[in-house]
């Protein structure tokens, strides 16, 4: 088939198919019109000259322009604004913290003087069975991430144990850095509990990015209860893409 043969094929058939489609021509455009916008978005005679002759337009388009333009304005450098707000601080920010991770969906423990990581696990999920951990004073863990070859194994066990650095009092959210073979873990457990050190809890954001365990690690994230959404119908779902329930144990 000639060039001219595919050019007339290509513009029937696109006009077969604009009822179908759904495309309404521009108003006062009937199918003549549409035959010459169809042969000017397909390229035209001026684009198949150039592509002939193997040359490039030495028109200029609008993006070169604009580029060109803000390069020859000599525009002058300012110094970047310095910050001047306070950051913000809670009075209590245990308290803070367990409170917006509540709103979250999720919630915080703290351990007593006299409790083991085996006592608090059971206190907080006393039907687990399937007990994935790497934490060496957990006892009462039945499946060891880090021997675990195949990361699906890892998901829908009962209930995943993990180390996390601190917590975030604005927004519930604990810093958790990979110190396991699999991330799954993290993602697939039915349920999670993570472990945070006494007193390490932090107000802000801010605070957070600045901690020197967020400076150095292979993986991590911020983790605020319970995986959730709710974009569709508005109707709030847990666990549709991690666990279904988390809980932070502060230590004694």
């Amino acid at each position: 088939m000639d060039g001219g043969k595919r050019k007339i094929s290509n513009i029937a058939f696109r006009i077969a198919f604009l009822p179908q489609s759904g495309i309404k021509s521009p108003p006062g455009v009937g199918i003549q019109g549409w035959v010459g916008f169809v042969n000017d978005a397909g390229g035209g005679d001026n684009d198949r000259r150039m592509g002939k002759s193997g040359k490039k337009s030495k028109a200029m388009n609008s993006k070169d322009n604009i580029l060109k333009k803000l390069a020859a304005d000599g525009m002058p450098e300012y110094p970047h604004p310095v910050p001047d707000f306070t950051p913000q601080r809670f009075d209590d920010p245990a308290a803070t913290f367990a409170e917006r991770l509540e709103a979250a969906g999720g919630r915080a423990v703290r351990m007593a003087p006299d409790e083991t990581l085996d006592d608090v696990v059971r206190r907080c999920y006393p039907d687990a069975r399937t007990i994935a951990s790497a934490m060496p004073e957990l006892g009462i863990a039945t499946l060891d991430p880090d021997a675990v070859e195949d990361p699906r194994e890892l998901v829908d066990v009962d209930l995943g144990v993990v180390t996390g650095a601190f917590g975030v009092a604005e927004n519930g959210a604990v810093w958790i850095a990979q110190d396991i073979r699999h991330k799954a873990l993290y993602f697939g457990a039915t349920a999670l509990v993570v472990v945070i050190p006494k007193d390490a809890i932090v107000d802000t954001m801010h605070e957070a990015v600045m901690r020197p365990e967020v400076d150095d690690f292979g993986y991590g994230c911020f983790m605020s209860g319970p995986s959730k959404t709710a974009d569709i119908e508005q109707a709030l779902v847990f666990g549709a893409h991690g666990p279904m329930s988390v809980t932070v144990v502060i230590r004694a």
